[in-house]
């Protein structure tokens, strides 16, 4: 079986079978800052090729999962084919990945608990998909139109309230063009409200999740790089905490 397209390699003089068989069990653990479409991406290949399914949704979002759970059974899914299992990651999430009756994990979340699971999943040759965390760049370089990429670059890192694997949460910028474009995307930043997003004009707000007891830090402002030959580094915005 040629492993990239999945196409049978003929043998000449030989007979060539290819068996296309479910793994069994295959367990998805979700995350909650989009926990219907990432539940579903992991969900919805593994049932159509023949597995059941045993999805883990972040303790913080567990509802949409257990709707979409009744949802399929409304559909007409066999009754035990999917199912969800609420719990906290490393009670309900180890149990999954530890099992030897799944063959199968999809996880997706930060680079930390990924290498976890990467590693207990080899203990029993599991196979494991993993989707982790990432610090993606805007890349500007000279000859960019810079005031479309300035208008580009907040929404790319603030959507779904900056909580997104792949948010472009670094702007490399080509020295040449770096104050002008500087000067363009402050007020481009100043201007995003992200305080409750219900109110008219505010187009985000924060996901604010359970925290242990205790001082929370927080990011105020965030300064331009330093040149050796310039002097101390400026914020071009600055932003407080939303109200609660």
């Amino acid at each position: 079986m040629e492993r990239l397209t999945g196409r049978q390699i003929p043998v000449p003089g030989g007979l060539d079978v290819t068996l296309l068989e479910p793994l069994g069990v295959v367990g998805v653990i979700a995350p909650w800052n989009f926990p219907m479409p990432i539940a579903a991406w992991g969900t919805a290949p593994a049932l159509a090729a023949g597995n059941a399914v045993l999805l883990k949704p972040a303790e913080a979002t567990p509802l949409t999962a257990l709707r979409l759970a009744e949802l399929a059974l409304a559909a007409g899914l066999p009754e035990g084919l999917f199912q969800v299992l609420p719990g906290h990651g490393p009670v309900a999430g180890a149990a999954l990945v530890e099992h030897p009756g799944v063959a199968k994990i999809v996880f997706t979340g930060s680079t930390t608990v990924g290498k976890q699971v990467l590693v207990k999943g080899s203990a029993l040759l599991k196979r494991v998909t993993l989707e982790l965390g990432g610090k993606s760049p805007n890349i500007v370089f000279a000859d960019a139109d810079l005031e479309a990429a300035a208008a580009a670059a907040p929404m790319s890192f603030l959507d779904n309230s900056g909580q997104d694997c792949c948010a472009r949460t670094r702007i490399l910028v080509q020295r040449g063009v770096f104050d002008r474009f500087l000067h363009l995307l402050a007020p481009r930043c100043r201007g995003g409200q992200g305080r409750r997003p219900r109110r008219p004009g505010h187009g985000h707000g924060p996901a604010d999740l359970p925290q242990p007891a205790g001082p929370r830090p927080r990011v105020r402002r965030r300064g331009r790089p330093r040149h050796p030959r310039q002097g101390p580094p400026t914020a071009p915005a600055s932003g407080s905490r939303p109200p609660s």
